[in-house]
């Protein structure tokens, strides 16, 4: 019917398994899933149709339609109000799909590419609204996993009566008009809020169920969210003021009016409760009562789609890789390579030519840190061990090798870390693996066989061991026969040692493309080239055919290295001209490897004899092995197509005065290694940098993210000025004082220590950054790190927050010639500006949202995909590394943390929020931060921070933008969350009473002995514990000193019964103690006859409407429910 992508969609297992029936069977289905995006081919179809058995169900790619998924079944009525909206602001649609009722999902035609949006009700009953376009998919036809019935279409017409084009068209301007409207009728956000109390009954989850007059029943609470929520609104409308008190009230009113509540558990309490917190959320930004469309700033589609899971989720997929990889893949690898073998024998024993060896395929898998991608690997190869199959496992450190040796004894297998001779022995005190280094040293250094030169060597007949033999650590490890061997990434590119056996399969934990590498290449010069001897002899005395065949080769190759005019890449047409063929090279390769000089040394010889019998041979081997190593390029690169090499280049060596040829060969798993790999690394490379390294195809099976702890909160700040140039950080170029971008950074880093106090907060940012904030000096509870340098960090784990500044950005000039090396062919390289440099052009990106939403930005990206990726791998990457030592998916209550991002690189990673770098940063007035203490007073602040303002303007611009408590803890953002009951973090158990897990903000009022007026201060967590004495020790003496007591989280729960609070342990303070000023121009007016006020309680400061030059007062949290419940307070103005 013209239906643009539709998918097969898996069977359906027949229980309520939430997993089952609505994935596509198809692997990178989301490439299909876009505006324009690429249709469903009869191919397509055709290949699908051999899997009906597995792919029974039918699915639709959004991108070029869109589909308005209203997800409401709490208030049934809900979903039809959402379906009334939809037709009112986008036309009727004859597509209507119903799985579970009241749900439904409506189906149109986009007009543009539309960024997908997932939202729910703030009330934590589960419902939302999801709009689902580029990058999501729906099912068509197939068995609804909670109703284990099919799909139902009960609009006009269905996908097999009509086309899309039945469907009305709409845009991104009416989706945004649809979710503000929608806005207006209940609460919605990215996340939800906390959960209902009970799944059933009167208290609270479960739906909103009316009798027959109307009136709520049943999902009581959920019923009392969305009052609160529209008088809000109705409250907005009319543009009466707004408090705590006046909106529990009129809730009340309409939450009564419209329920039965036939127990003691509803008071107004609750109304009150959820009254504060949503006008709570409404200070913090996290809902409007003026609904806007999901993101202020300018929007886009995302650089990355959405595949967030629960932990449990994630961790479910990731295992069924790694079981399907031991399970299935390597058997059938197994089966094929022993199928092989026996036809290759019999073919030689026909004497005719071998059927084609079987290439293995790699599996990789990008796995979000901490999701536990190494646990569920070391369970399946352990498993896999145990079966018999020969594993070899590859890690990057020496270090995490030996942990994952006992994590695999956990599992009951023996495994053994590999180790080099110069390695420390693990048996051994003090002791290397090899205990003759100097003797390994002189058989490196001569290039030979260090195992025939120091440890056993058998010459006419002789046997000839090292001393050492018998103790030697090497020796032992030769001798293991472990389950699984496990080895460093860099002994991939090594041959295999002997002793370990051929693997059927490997498992490469963490990325080891960038080790293939060369950090520096390998020169020769054309003149070294010539002079170089033919022979094995230095005498040259016998003068072979090879030696003729080498002298012949050499000069072809001279005379096509001198025909290129220019410096640069070495050209396929230049070196056929002059006789250099791939057979040529190949041959060459071999007679240079016959050029080797046998050193002659054997185990036990004397230390002066081995060393000059080295040092005989050392030179001349050398340099065979550099000519050794540049015919096997040549040879690579002639059995290519490229017309240019991207390895061999020639340069002028301006030092030298001569021409020389450099070689950057791509380090390659050696075959000896072959076998299929699970590859697993939380910044996967894409296959094209994966397959040139492993020699072998691979393919991605699953990228696998989570949703992060709802105790962790990500801000990315745009428009920083955290360029290398805007930082001053550009090497060679000295700045005598810090820029101002780097003091606005010192000043946030200040800030947030502070609030984090004691705990630790984490600054990553460049090397050079790092060194000069650590020179200006950073607080004592700041721990640092530069990119490229945070590898296999733990110890951040429960840290308070990290600060990401800026990334590793390497140049076009750096990454083009990466690139070369991997593909081996010239990268085009990007044109130079008017100031004589190359820059990456800039695209627009989008960085995602977790309310859905995507916020538009311009990121540097290089249009050649091995380039671009390259460059990905440093930055991107980099980044994702340097966060992910925060472990923010599985945090707790009880370790709450931050995460700011402070450049404009999308990652494939959802924020809470983007602000601009204006609205991020801090004032002059954090410079106290370090201190704790946050004083208000112009003169005060000269006394106690001189260096900070040595003048009184420097005081005044000093001061703190208000005084308020609150406004400080606004600054904070996520360091003070209010963690309530209900909010738990997957994998983790969160119950009880709701606990303040942020920090604390203490007030504090004092006054200096003689004519000074009182002084406020604000107190940060890290003050000192004797504040008055910090204040004598600078202010000298004081009249008094008052300190508010720490504020106690609102409750979460209605109380049981309205009780008045408990009298005050203390005299309660006057008002004049508090704030003369405000004294003098109010007076409280308390329309409450004596008898019936309630006992006194200390005075706080709270938000009034006010003149504009007045100061906000809050009450204390202690009379909230007097103030929900007695009659009106109001100011009126002192006479």
């Amino acid at each position: 019917m013209g239906w643009p992508c539709v998918l097969p969609i898996v069977a359906h297992d027949n229980t309520k398994h939430n997993g089952r029936g609505k994935a596509p069977g198809i692997r990178r289905w989301g490439e299909r899933a876009l505006f324009e995006g690429p249709g469903t081919s009869t191919a397509d179809l055709a290949d699908w149709e051999k899997c009906e058995r597995k792919w029974p169900g039918t699915g639709m790619a959004c991108g070029d339609i869109v589909t308005i998924d209203a997800d409401f079944i709490v208030e049934p009525d809900m979903a039809d109000r959402a379906q009334a909206l939809a037709f009112e602001v986008f036309g009727e649609t004859p597509f209507i799909r119903q799985g579970q009722a009241p749900k439904v999902a409506l189906v149109y035609r986009a007009a543009e590419a539309i960024p997908s949006v997932h939202l729910k009700t703030a009330d934590g009953s589960g419902d939302g609204i999801d709009v689902l376009s580029t990058g999501t998919q729906f099912v068509a036809y197939g068995v609804h996993a909670k109703t284990l019935r099919p799909y139902s279409w009960i609009g006009a017409e269905t996908p097999l009566t009509a086309g899309p084009d039945a469907a009305p068209e709409i845009n991104q301007a009416q989706v945004d008009d649809f979710l503000a409207r929608l806005g207006r009728v209940v609460e919605l956000n990215g996340t939800g809020g906390r959960t209902g109390r009970g799944k059933s009954g009167g208290t609270g989850g479960g739906q909103i169920v009316r009798d027959e007059t109307g009136r709520v029943v049943d999902g009581r609470e959920f019923h009392l969210t969305r009052t609160v929520y529209a008088v809000a609104l109705a409250m907005q409308d009319e543009g009466a003021e707004i408090t705590v008190a006046s909106l529990a009230g009129r809730a009340w009113e309409a939450f009564t009016a419209s329920t039965l509540l036939d127990d003691a558990r509803w008071s107004p309490e609750a109304a009150r409760v959820k009254a504060a917190a949503l006008l709570d959320r409404v200070r913090r930004g996290f809902v409007t009562l003026a609904p806007q469309p999901a993101a202020q700033m300018p929007a886009a589609a995302p650089s990355y789609l959405d595949h967030r899971k629960t932990v449990a989720e994630a961790e479910a997929e990731t295992r069924g890789v790694v079981d399907a990889f031991f399970g299935q893949h390597v058997p059938a690898w197994k089966a094929d390579r022993e199928a092989w073998e026996v036809s290759a024998e019999e073919a030689k024993e026909r004497d005719q030519e071998a059927p084609a060896e079987p290439s293995p395929v790699s599996w990789a898998a990008r796995v979000e840190t901490a999701i536990g991608k190494t646990a569920l690997a070391i369970a399946g190869a352990a498993q896999a061990a145990k079966g018999g199959q020969r594993i070899v496992y590859a890690a990057p450190m020496h270090s995490l090798l030996a942990e994952l040796q006992e994590r695999f004894a956990a599992q009951g297998v023996e495994a053994r870390v590999y180790r080099g001779y110069t390695s420390a022995d693990p048996d051994a005190e003090d002791a290397a693996m090899c205990l003759d280094l100097p003797a390994m040293q002189d058989a490196r250094d001569a290039g030979g066989s260090i195992r025939a030169a120091v440890c056993e060597r058998r010459v006419d007949g002789l046997q000839y061991l090292c001393p050492f033999h018998a103790l030697c650590g090497m020796q032992r490890q030769r001798q293991a026969k472990p389950q699984v061997w496990l080895i460093p990434h860099a002994l991939l590119f090594q041959s295999r040692p002997s002793f370990i056996p051929k693997p059927d399969a490997l498992v490469i934990d963490e990325g080891f493309t960038m080790g293939a590498l060369p950090d520096k290449p390998a020169r020769m010069s054309l003149d070294a080239i010539e002079q170089a001897p033919f022979e094995r002899d230095d005498d040259g005395s016998v003068f072979s055919n090879a030696a003729n065949d080498l002298q012949s080769a050499r000069g072809a190759l001279l005379r096509a290295l001198r025909a290129h005019d220019e410096d640069g890449p070495l050209s396929r047409e230049i070196l056929l001209q002059r006789g250099v063929t791939k057979t040529v090279a190949a041959n060459a390769y071999r007679l240079e490897w016959m050029r080797q000089r046998e050193p002659g040394i054997t185990p036990g010889m004397p230390p002066k004899a081995r060393k000059a019998a080295a040092a005989a041979v050392a030179a001349h081997n050398k340099e065979m092995r550099l000519l050794a190593g540049l015919w096997a390029e040549l040879r690579t690169f002639l059995e290519g197509s490229a017309a240019a090499s991207g390895r061999l280049y020639l340069r002028y060596d301006r030092e030298a005065e001569c021409r020389v040829i450099e070689r950057r060969s791509l380090g390659m798993v050696r075959t000896s290694w072959s076998a299929p790999a699970l590859l697993l690394d939380a910044t996967l490379p894409e296959p094209a940098l994966l397959a040139p390294v492993l020699g072998h195809p691979v393919e991605v099976r699953a990228d696998i993210t989570a949703r992060w702890s709802p105790y962790v909160r990500t801000r990315q700040i745009v428009g920083a000025p955290v360029t290398a140039r805007k930082l001053g950080i550009i090497e060679g170029k000295e700045f005598d004082m810090p820029r101002r971008s780097v003091v606005d950074l010192m000043r946030l880093i200040r800030l947030r220590a502070a609030l984090a106090f004691p705990r630790i907060v984490v600054v990553i940012a460049p090397q050079a950054l790092v060194a000069k904030l650590s020179e200006i000096g950073l607080p004592e509870n700041v721990e640092t790190a530069h990119f490229g340098a945070v590898a296999g960090i733990d110890r951040w784990a429960t840290g308070g927050g990290l600060i990401c500044i800026g990334r590793l950005q390497p140049g076009p000039r750096i990454v083009e010639p990466l690139a070369g090396i991997i593909t081996g062919e010239v990268t085009e390289a990007l044109p130079e500006g008017e100031a004589g440099s190359a820059w990456y052009p800039r695209t627009e990106g989008g960085i995602r949202l977790a309310s859905g939403a995507t916020v538009k930005v311009e990121h540097e990206r290089h249009p050649d995909s091995v380039a671009e990726a390259l460059r990905w791998q440093i930055t991107e990457a980099g980044l994702i590394q340097a966060i992910g030592r925060l472990r923010a998916l599985r945090r707790g209550p009880d370790a709450p943390a931050f995460v700011d991002i402070i450049n404009d690189v999308p990652l494939p990673l959802s924020v809470d929020a983007v602000v601009s770098w204006d609205e991020a940063k801090v004032g002059a007035w954090a410079e106290m931060a370090p201190e704790g203490v946050l004083l208000e007073s112009p003169a005060d602040i000269m006394a106690c921070f001189p260096e900070v303002a040595p003048t009184r303007q420097a005081a005044r611009e000093a001061l703190p933008p208000t005084m308020v408590v609150t406004s400080i803890r606004d600054i904070t953002i996520d360091v003070t969350t209010i963690v309530t009951a209900g909010q738990n973090t997957p994998g983790t158990e969160v119950s009880g009473t709701p606990k303040h897990v942020g920090a604390i903000v203490r007030q504090a009022t004092y006054k200096r002995r003689g004519r000074y007026a009182p002084a406020k201060a604000i107190l940060l967590p890290n003050a000192p514990a004797d504040f008055e004495g910090w204040l004598f020790d600078r202010l000298g003496a004081l009249e008094w000193v008052r300190i508010e007591e720490p504020e106690q989280a609102p409750q979460a729960e209605p109380a049981e019964a309205s009780s008045p609070p408990a009298p005050a342990s203390a005299l309660p303070l006057r008002a004049a103690d508090y704030d003369p000023e405000l004294v003098t121009r109010f007076r409280c007016v308390v329309d409450v006859p004596a008898a019936e006020r309630p006992a006194p309680v200390r005075a706080e400061v709270v938000r009034w409407t006010l003149p504009p030059d007045a100061k906000p007062i809050r009450w204390a949290p202690s009379i909230w429910a007097i103030l929900a419940t007695a009659a009106p307070i109001r100011l009126e103005a002192a006479e």
